[in-house]
C-alpha cells in the first residue's frame, strides 16, 4: 500500500517547488508524480528538473515541457509570455535536462492503479475545465484504459476534480478531500506548483493513499516575491498570481494608472 504525493506545474519555480517538496516530505509520502510542465513561466528550469531527478519522481512531459524541447512547436500557444520564457529556456537549460525532457512520456501509471496524463485524454490541446471536456476524456480512459477509473492531469492550473457513475452521469465536485467510492471514476487536477491561475498564490498538490482511497487537497506557501523578482530580472514578464485585493485596492490601482498615462500624456504634448 503506497502514499502518492501527486502534482502539477512546477513551472521552472524553485521556491514553491522546494517548500512542496519540504510539505511533502511530512506527509510520509511513498511516491512523487508529476503530471508534467516542469518548466515554462520561471527562471529556475535546471534547478527543477535536477530536484525531480534528485527525489526520484515519476514524470511525463507537459506542453512547456516539449516546446523547451523542440518536440512540439508554438501553433498551440497563444500566451506571448509562454513563448517568450520558452525561448529563454533553451538558451539556458543544460544538456542533462534537455535530454530528461526530451525522453519523458507523455502518459504513464500510477502502480496500474490510476492514469497520469497532462492536459485531456481527448486532445493535446484540451483544458480540462468543465464538466463537458471531462466527459471527453472519461470516455477515452472507459474505451482505451478499462483497467483504471482514476485519472490524474494539470494544465489547468486549478484544483478540480469530477466524478462519473456507471451511467456516465458526470459531477463536478467541490475542492476539497474525499474518499474514492466503488462504482464511480474520477479525474483529479491537483492545481500547480509555481502557476496559480486561482486568487491563493499558494502551491498545491494532493497526496492519494491507495490503501484508504483517500485524495487530500493540499496548499503550501513560498517565497512568491522571490520568484517573482528572478523573473523580473531575467527580463520577462511573470503570471505568478498575487494576492486577491478588495474592490477599493482594485479601484485606487486602476484610477492611478489613468492618472500616469494622463500625466505621461500630458508631458509628452507639452514638449
Amino acid at each position: 500500500m503506497m502514499r502518492y504525493a501527486i502534482f502539477s506545474d512546477i513551472h521552472a519555480n524553485l521556491e514553491a517547488f522546494q517548500a512542496v517538496l519540504d510539505d511533502i516530505g511530512r506527509q510520509d509520502a511513498d511516491a512523487l508524480v508529476c503530471l508534467g510542465d516542469i518548466t515554462g513561466y520561471s527562471s529556475n528550469p535546471n534547478e527543477c528538473v535536477a530536484l525531480a531527478r534528485e527525489h526520484n519522481v515519476q514524470a511525463i512531459a507537459g506542453n512547456h515541457d516539449l516546446m523547451v524541447a523542440g518536440r512540439q512547436g508554438f501553433e498551440h500557444c497563444t500566451s506571448n509570455v509562454a513563448r517568450e520564457v520558452v525561448l529563454w529556456t533553451r538558451t539556458v537549460i543544460s544538456n542533462d535536462a534537455l535530454a530528461y525532457l526530451t525522453g519523458l512520456p507523455l502518459t504513464g501509471f500510477i502502480a496500474e492503479k490510476a492514469l497520469m496524463f497532462h492536459s485531456s485524454l481527448f486532445s493535446t490541446d484540451q483544458y480540462i475545465n468543465s464538466a463537458r471536456a471531462a466527459a471527453q476524456s472519461f470516455g477515452v480512459m472507459r474505451e482505451r484504459h478499462k483497467q483504471v477509473r482514476i485519472g490524474f492531469f494539470g494544465h489547468t492550473h486549478l484544483e478540480a476534480a469530477y466524478s462519473m457513475d456507471d451511467s456516465s452521469r458526470i459531477r463536478k465536485m467541490p475542492v476539497a478531500s474525499f474518499r474514492i467510492e466503488p462504482g464511480f471514476s474520477y479525474l483529479i487536477n491537483p492545481g500547480s506548483i509555481g502557476e496559480s491561475r486561482d486568487t491563493d498564490p499558494r502551491a498545491s498538490y494532493v497526496i492519494f493513499d491507495d490503501a484508504t482511497c483517500d485524495v487530500s487537497f493540499r496548499k503550501v506557501e513560498y517565497d512568491i516575491e522571490s520568484a517573482r523578482a528572478k523573473n523580473e530580472r531575467n527580463g520577462f514578464g511573470t503570471l505568478l498570481v498575487r494576492p486577491k485585493r478588495s474592490p477599493m485596492e482594485k479601484a485606487y490601482i486602476r484610477l492611478s494608472r489613468v492618472a500616469y498615462h494622463i500625466l505621461k500624456l500630458l508631458r509628452e504634448t507639452g514638449s
